[in-house]
């Protein structure tokens, strides 16, 4: 809630675009301003239950006014930082199942294929010695619509999958994920581990353990990493080409080190990389 006491609400239909949000003291105050800026010029806007809203507008002829019937919907926007605070205290839960190795926040990952979904990954771990392990985390916070599409993002990239859920989500998450994704049970207010539900299958596939972070770096990164190493490139070398030719010069491990290094000495970037696990 903001000092002048306006909350933040989401009006429209589900899923429509024309969905935003508003800040008013009350639904039915944001109902009106979301009527008003897409042009209804109300004479009245009803709460008919449900969070749905009815409006009385003049019609074609003046003078008769007509009745749209459930026109849109307003509903409490969700706290954003709040599920966020959720999701780092979660990631520092899930870290400490492993033993020493690294761990990146929000890695890009996209699906097989030419036309695949992409996405973030909320947490990858990277243990010593061992094949990664992507976490997808759902707090009471989140809603299980999305699962679908990241599971084969995740199946692509990680060789161990695993989903870090509540009670609340965990019945509907056994239906919806493949048998070889792993389960971890979060406490719905702390988001500390309650329970390992059952483990990750393994795969051989595991492009996170290889160049897949490479990608993440950033121009002026990938021309540091090769000054440092005195290749040859031109002062401004597109992304494309500083990958090509790290690639060219070193094996997978050694790109691997350099991306988590550089990854790790980021300062309050979305993407990051930090040591776990070591005494």
């Amino acid at each position: 809630m903001s000092e002048s006491g306006d909350v933040t609400w989401l009006c429209g239909l589900p899923n429509s675009v024309r969905r935003g949000r508003f800040q008013a003291p009350d639904r039915d105050a944001a109902a009106l301003a979301y009527a008003r800026l897409h042009r209804y010029d109300p004479i009245s806007v009803e709460h008919v239950g449900d969070g749905w809203y009815d409006i009385t507008g003049e019609g074609v002829e003046p003078g008769k006014p007509y009745l749209y019937r459930r026109v849109f919907r307003v509903n409490r926007a969700p706290d954003q930082s709040r599920r966020g605070v959720d999701e780092n205290t979660a990631r520092t839960a899930l870290c400490a199942l492993h033993g020493p190795g690294w761990a990146v926040r929000e890695p890009y990952i996209v699906a097989e294929g030419r036309y695949g979904k992409s996405g973030r990954a909320d947490l990858c771990v990277l243990p010593d010695g061992e094949s990664s392990v992507g976490y997808e985390i759902k707090t009471d916070r989140d809603v299980l619509d999305r699962l679908p599409r990241q599971i084969p993002m995740y199946d692509h990239c990680f060789a161990r999958r695993v989903l870090a859920t509540t009670p609340r989500h965990l019945d509907a998450s056994c239906q919806r994920l493949p048998a070889e994704w792993g389960i971890v049970l979060l406490d719905p207010d702390t988001h500390g581990v309650l329970d390992q539900v059952r483990p990750a299958t393994p795969r051989d596939l595991d492009p996170a353990s290889g160049t897949l972070l490479l990608s993440e770096l950033w121009a002026a990164e990938l021309h540091h990493l090769i000054r440092e190493r005195n290749l040859p490139i031109r002062k401004r070398a597109p992304i494309g080409a500083c990958l090509d030719l790290l690639q060219e010069n070193f094996d997978e491990p050694a790109l691997r080190d350099m991306a988590l290094h550089t990854l790790n000495q980021r300062q309050g970037a979305r993407v990051h990389a930090w040591r776990i696990g070591d005494p």
